[in-house]
């Protein structure tokens, strides 16, 4: 009964939190404590103290954090959607001009990421998670 709660509970679609209190922490904003970055997608409003890094994931998107897609960054574990479920979409991060990725990390042929559906090469899944 309590996992059928559970699982009902999971699947509503969260509501957008409200914009005059941290989400993380509940503190309210003033003139003084200003929201330090607000998510566009889903809502998440955080203060200085909880803000994260930009790819440390604390909103509650489960691609991106901030507005910022996973896909274009490097697999990392903490790469989340705030509420501790792992991205496991594509990735397609940029390389450094003078620091290419080998071939053998990438699929052979290029295609539409699941995540921003950019058609790029995507790297193979055991170099995704």
């Amino acid at each position: 009964m309590l996992n059928k709660m559970n699982d009902e509970h999971n699947t509503k679609p969260r509501g957008r939190p409200p914009t005059t209190h941290c989400t993380g922490c509940n503190v309210k904003f003033s003139e003084d404590y200003a929201c330090e970055d607000e998510c566009p997608s889903c809502g998440y409003v955080a203060c200085e103290s909880c803000i994260s890094h930009e790819s440390r994931g604390a909103c509650y998107r489960a691609g991106s954090n901030f507005g910022r897609n996973y896909c274009e960054m490097e697999p990392r574990w903490y790469h989340n959607d705030g509420n501790g479920k792992a991205y496991n979409g594509d990735r397609h991060p940029h390389a450094f001009p003078d620091e290419p990725y080998r071939d053998e990390v990438y699929e052979p042929e290029p295609r539409a990421c699941n995540n921003c559906g950019k058609v790029t090469k995507v790297f193979n899944n055991e170099y995704c998670h």
